[in-house]
């Protein structure tokens, strides 16, 4: 057993992506998301990754009229076969959004995706769109990550909008979540 360990360490694959190739080294394949926090990241040079964040910790406090809203929501959810739910939060600063949306992603103990660039590009919305698992895609201050430009590499609010609003056709369920401060 030890020999095929050292044996994986030493092995190299050669990932091709265009016309650039990756040397790769220590990594492993997984066929879907485990039960983690994530966040979508693009470099500079457009390749797309998700990066795992820390567990979730739970505030020791939550006030029943929040837990009353996940728990519809949760129910909501686990009655569904396929498809999409959303869940808007909008609100002023400091009235609970983030956490009330925290609280409802992690409860339903599958992975979250989150989304914090300041702009998402069509190249970003594809990777989500290919995902084939049960997932949480999760937007918090839309306003920060979506924004008005004129560059056409980046996704309008419209486009966006639209790409939450078309599911339906694949056998997995997102929950899309967005906070709001306007």
């Amino acid at each position: 057993m030890k020999n095929k360990s050292k044996q994986k360490e030493k092995e190299i694959r050669i990932l091709k992506t265009g016309d650039e190739y990756d040397i790769l080294k220590g990594f492993e394949i997984n066929t879907s998301f485990p039960n983690k926090n994530f966040e979508l990241k693009m470099t500079q040079k457009g390749r797309i990754y998700f990066k795992e964040l820390p567990d979730y910790k739970s505030p020791k406090k939550i006030y029943s009229n929040d837990r009353d809203f996940i728990d519809h929501v949760t129910r909501t959810w686990n009655s569904m076969e396929s498809g999409n739910l959303g869940v808007a939060l909008v609100g002023g600063k400091g009235l609970g959004k983030s956490l009330t949306a925290n609280e409802l992603a992690h409860s339903l103990g599958i992975p979250v995706l989150r989304i914090k660039e300041p702009v998402l590009s069509m190249a970003q919305l594809e990777i989500i769109n290919s995902i084939d698992s049960d997932c949480v895609l999760f937007l918090d201050e839309f306003e920060k990550i979506v924004k008005d430009t004129d560059n056409t590499e980046f996704v309008k609010q419209e486009e966006l909008l639209s790409f939450l609003d078309g599911g339906g056709t694949k056998n997995n369920k997102v929950m899309f979540i967005i906070t709001a401060n306007r």
